[in-house]
């Protein structure tokens, strides 16, 4: 397994990527991994994200859905659809990247009764360490996420005390869900978990061929030692 061995900084002074290794509570992030995977077995994210994303409500318990077919992008959010052009993406014929969150311990933003009854097995696994927020992203064969930066009321590149943890859930054979960061490229199926601050402006790609399912948490930063930098 491939591993991030500094931590690297922009010239700021800001962290922009943090090593797993130097998380206080790596194991129990390796132990919520290995039971988010069996859980899944057993429970289809995919059939729970399409259905929610296709529900008007007044409250959102999915965050968005987005097509792209034909060079035009179609956006699902809470109800709402936005139309447009996209002639950077026409390469991407389809467009299916699910989020669902099922876990808010920071942002207060609302989550069904049934969402938290039936991830409440991974919930319970979640309050036993210091995790602020949890979502899983299903990301069919094929598609990307827009480049952003996660939190607009604070400065780009800005250090929150909030550091992102992407868990792939399961791994093609082949490479190639890649997110970029601040410009830089890495493969997310080369980690374990993938930790990094999502104030930095970042997109994703899943170009493996195959349905890719992430766990996405949010850790506290001071949870990381520091041990060396660039």
């Amino acid at each position: 397994m491939v591993f991030i061995n500094i931590l690297m900084i922009n010239s700021m002074g800001t962290a922009k990527i943090r090593n797993i290794d130097h998380y206080v509570y790596k194991d129990k992030i390796l132990e919520i991994k290995s039971f988010s995977e069996k859980f899944l077995e057993s429970n289809n994210i995919e059939s729970d994200t399409r259905y929610e994303s296709r529900i008007p409500k007044e409250k959102d318990d999915i965050c968005y859905h987005l097509e792209f077919k034909n060079n035009i992008a179609t956006t699902y959010e809470n109800g709402n659809i936005e139309v447009h052009e996209d002639e950077q993406q026409s390469e991407l014929k389809e467009f299916d990247w699910f989020f669902l969150k099922f876990y808010d311990n920071s942002l207060n933003e609302y989550i069904s009764d049934n969402i938290k009854n039936r991830y409440a097995p991974i919930i319970e696994k979640i309050k036993n360490f210091p995790v602020t927020y949890g979502a899983f992203h299903y990301c069919t064969a094929n598609t990307f996420i827009f480049e952003h930066y996660d939190q607009t009321t604070n400065p780009e590149g800005s250090e929150t005390g909030r550091t992102n943890i992407i868990i792939p859930l399961n791994k093609p054979n082949s490479k190639g869900c890649i997110i970029h960061v601040d410009g830089e490229e890495f493969d997310l199926m080369e980690y374990d978990a993938f930790c990094f601050n999502a104030q930095f402006k970042h997109k994703m790609y899943n170009n493996t061929g195959k349905d890719v399912t992430l766990l996405v948490l949010h850790s506290r930063s001071d949870d990381f030692k520091v041990v060396s930098q660039v």
